[in-house]
């Protein structure tokens, strides 16, 4: 049954190899009133975007097939997808990698370290999407 409130609910990818974030995300955003896609790799989560375009993209970097980075570039480049929020979140260092720079180079929108807090990551997809 579909009702009036499900077409104006957000639609949300998450993107990510691991099986209990994917699905721990997308349970705690589904209960805070957001529609949810899944994807498992970069080349899934192209498909995907292709099919619908989702309002905003949580995405792990290291995944098989294509990976999170190769992805943002792609979405970047598309006109029609370019301007999607796009929060990364991963299980790399802060303090050993360079995520933060390659993520600001790509454009993308925020970066969240496993573990994170789900409540803050919560808030920042409402302030990302104007959702009060």
């Amino acid at each position: 049954m579909n009702d009036e409130n499900d077409e104006n609910k957000k639609k949300i990818l998450i993107v990510d190899d691991e099986f209990d974030i994917v699905e721990l995300l997308k349970l705690r955003l589904e209960i805070n009133g957001f529609t949810v896609r899944t994807a498992f790799d970069g080349v899934e989560a192209l498909e995907k975007i292709k099919e619908e375009i989702p309002d905003m993209i949580l995405m792990d970097v290291k995944m098989p097939r294509l990976n999170g980075y190769k992805v943002t570039k792609a979405i970047r480049e598309n006109p029609v997808t370019r301007m999607v929020p796009i929060f990364i979140i991963t299980a790399m260092s802060k303090y050993t990698s360079n995520v933060a720079e390659q993520c600001r180079d790509l454009g993308i929108n925020d970066v969240f370290y496993k573990p994170f807090d789900s409540g803050q990551l919560l808030t920042k997809i409402r302030e990302c999407l104007h959702i009060h």
